[in-house]
């Protein structure tokens, strides 16, 4: 209990709630908003969770007695952490706002690092100007390459591609043991060991390394190992720390990697008698992330029982209770998800439906000749489930989802995204999706000026950005051109109106794109940036490419009547927009309506967990927490905490319509019945009358 501070009370939380219009009235809710002891919480999808915490951070602003020690809220991404800010803005409580400023610190957990431990410790150490910036860090590690012959030669024949080569530099930071630094020599191939001189490639790899210190670029992970040195070095930080901040608050727990759990920890005195007041939120079941780029997840949130939180919310405000019944056996907490929605909102809710009575979930069956008519399946359902209104309104969301989006290897027993939606590029599946040309990033601006998805303008803007970048162009200074950078050269060139006359000609509908068209742009844009030279990955940047719709005939997608664009989406019967994506690409998303395809990770995944879709696991005999970690490449042994957390994850998006993809080989007759007694309707796609 912090010194001065207030307890908060049911009549704070009745007017709170009645001010920003919430419901606290549960109460389990009503115990996170008043404690004060350190706290584990398990929030379920939907439950409002961060909603919870901008409330209690609410609550704390309005009696906070400390002048000079703050509230210290962190969250694992920007848009969580804007998401809290937004909220408090939106309270209406003046004591709220000062939460975003001195002596209290929102912002996500690399921030806080960087500001607090990393930069301070190495200003002490000498260093200024320094840039903390993986793309920064990856064009001066490119250049310290091609000046080290014997490193150059080395990297050159482990490392096909600038992508491989730029996962190579992404694992070349410090790490921290044992009381020092040291560069990680884990990023260097394991092949290497078992050549000559790999002393000699050891010591090169650490000047490497201390010249790119030296010169003040860094990546975002060497921030943690200068924090741990500084938390190491400088006597009674972590004290001082926690004493700024007696109260923390973490959101998205189960996202946090071990290496970040354990330096907040010590920086907050977590295990000291006087150390802060940590109050954690997250879901473990939606712990996907476990082990991102091969480090480990964390396991003092992670790895905890449903009984050993101290709160466990089960209640949901995004679905009603026949799509929670079927999500709740992914649960690998086997939490007893619930549906919270309002017998008003339920109402509202069913003017979306076309029909009266509820939503139709959905398991599609398919074969090996009818895989590609999954999708359109799907689009008919969704046409004849919701309201016009409902699907021609600008919010309305409906995603096809599946757990393994690589590329398709021909050679290879696979089963992808690709398969069903042959176009599929894993790398468009993101809020800001990558092109192999500028000019199909051209394409993908023209198509967000019709469904106003994101600004054109800067799209284009920034696919000539890229274009400079491998054309080695670069600013007064050195460095590859950003947008302020790139306007100054154009004004001083008088060129900057002519530029932008330019790119709104290339986003209207008067741009010829054809290769003749496209011809044009290119002359231009040579003569205004000296492109007339350009190395092979430029060239193929800056080269035209035919449009998608002329491969069409190529592959069989179906019957589908779609307008295909230049993302991972189609406009369906010029109605609905639906998008593929990876299920790791719609965490935290909320849609309409979601399929989930099978795919395959050793196993198959929807076929290897049949047993759960229907229902009839867990029990019992077969507890969630007894799964293996990672799937088995047999059928019998399919069924993983891999498969469950993933299988969780996309199955909570919808709010309305739930389906799902399964081979008929992996569907035998039981299992089938089983489906349709757990409130599944199961649809043969390659029943010529189901579409």
């Amino acid at each position: 209990m912090i010194e001065g501070l207030s307890d908060i009370t049911d009549a704070d939380i009745d007017k709170l709630s009645s001010s920003m219009r919430l419901n606290f009235s549960d109460d389990v809710r009503k115990s996170i908003l008043k404690s004060m002891n350190s706290i584990d919480v398990q929030a379920c999808p939907g439950s409002g969770k961060t909603t919870l915490v901008a409330a209690k951070l609410v609550l704390l602003s309005k009696n906070w007695p400390l002048q000079h020690r703050g509230i210290c809220a962190l969250s694992h991404t920007n848009v969580a952490k804007d998401e809290i800010g937004a909220k408090l803005q939106k309270s209406g409580v003046p004591e709220a706002l000062s939460l975003l400023r001195y002596p209290h610190f929102i912002g996500t957990i690399q921030e806080f690092v960087n500001r607090h431990l990393a930069l301070p410790f190495l200003r002490s150490d000498g260093h200024s100007n320094i840039t903390v910036d993986n793309d920064e860090y990856f064009e001066a590690g490119l250049r310290r390459i091609r000046q080290n012959s014997y490193l150059s030669n080395r990297v050159r024949g482990s490392f096909g591609d600038e992508g491989s080569l730029r996962g190579f530099l992404s694992k070349t930071y410090m790490v921290f043991d044992n009381g020092s630094l040291s560069v990680n020599f884990r990023a260097l191939p394991q092949r290497w060991r078992n050549q000559n001189n790999y002393d000699r490639a050891r010591s090169e790899f650490s000047q490497f390394k201390r010249r790119l210190s030296e010169q003040n670029n860094f990546l975002f992970r060497d921030m943690y190992s200068y924090a741990q040195q500084a938390l190491h070095s400088v006597p009674n930080l972590s004290g001082a720390i926690s004493h700024r901040f007696p109260v923390l608050f973490l959101d998205e727990m189960q996202d946090t990697q071990m290496f970040q759990d354990e330096l907040l920890r010590i920086a907050f005195g977590a295990d000291r008698p006087f150390g802060s007041t940590v109050q954690r939120f997250g879901d473990p079941d939606q712990a996907i992330f476990n082990g991102v780029d091969g480090d480990q997840p964390n396991d003092t949130f992670n790895e905890k029982a449903r009984d050993q939180m101290s709160f466990v919310i089960d209640g949901s405000h995004r679905y009603l209770q026949d799509i929670a019944d079927k999500v709740r056996p992914f649960s690998l907490n086997e939490i007893a998800l619930s549906s919270e929605i309002s017998a008003e909102i339920i109402a509202e809710r069913s003017q979306l439906h076309k029909k009266s009575g509820p939503f139709r979930h959905t398991v599609f069956v398919f074969d090996d000749n009818t895989r590609t008519q999954v999708i359109e399946a799907f689009c008919e359902l969704v046409s004849r489930e919701f309201s016009e209104d409902r699907l021609r309104h600008v919010d309305f969301v409906a995603k096809v989802v599946g757990a393994v989006g690589a590329d398709i290897d021909p050679d290879q027993e696979q089963l992808r995204i690709g398969h069903y939606w042959p176009r599929f590029k894993k790398s468009k599946s993101v809020s800001q999706p990558v092109f192999d040309t500028l000019i199909e990033t051209i394409r993908y601006a023209r198509s967000c000026t019709i469904r106003d998805f994101k600004d054109p303008y800067r799209t284009v803007l920034a696919g000539l950005l890229k274009l400079l970048d491998l054309a080695n162009e670069r600013d007064a200074d050195g460095r590859k051109y950003r947008l302020g950078t790139l306007k100054d050269r154009m004004i001083s060139n008088a060129r900057w109106e002519p530029l932008r006359s330019l790119i709104f000609h290339l986003l209207s509908s008067g741009f010829d794109d054809s290769a003749q068209g496209w011809a044009g742009c290119q002359q231009k844009l040579a003569e205004w940036f000296d492109l007339d030279n350009l190395g092979d990955a430029a060239r193929v940047y800056f080269s035209y490419v035919e449009m998608v719709e002329d491969q069409d005939n190529a592959v069989d997608l179906g019957r589908i009547p779609f307008a295909a664009l230049e993302d991972n989406s189609f406009i369906y019967n010029n109605t609905f927009k639906i998008e593929l994506s990876t299920i790791h690409g719609v965490k935290g998303e909320t849609h309409d309506a979601t399929l989930i395809l099978e795919t395959k990770n050793r196993a198959y995944d929807i076929g290897g967990m049949i047993e759960y879709f229907g229902g009839e696991r867990p029990d019992a005999d077969n507890a969630n927490r007894d799964l293996r970690d990672n799937p088995h490449h047999t059928a019998g042994n399919a069924a993983s905490k891999k498969f469950l957390r993933q299988l969780f994850v996309a199955m909570s998006r919808p709010k309305h319509l739930l389906c799902i993809a399964v081979h008929k080989d992996r569907l035998p007759e039981d299992k089938r019945a089983a489906l349709v007694e757990f409130g599944w309707s199961v649809m043969d796609v390659f029943d010529e009358n189901c579409i």
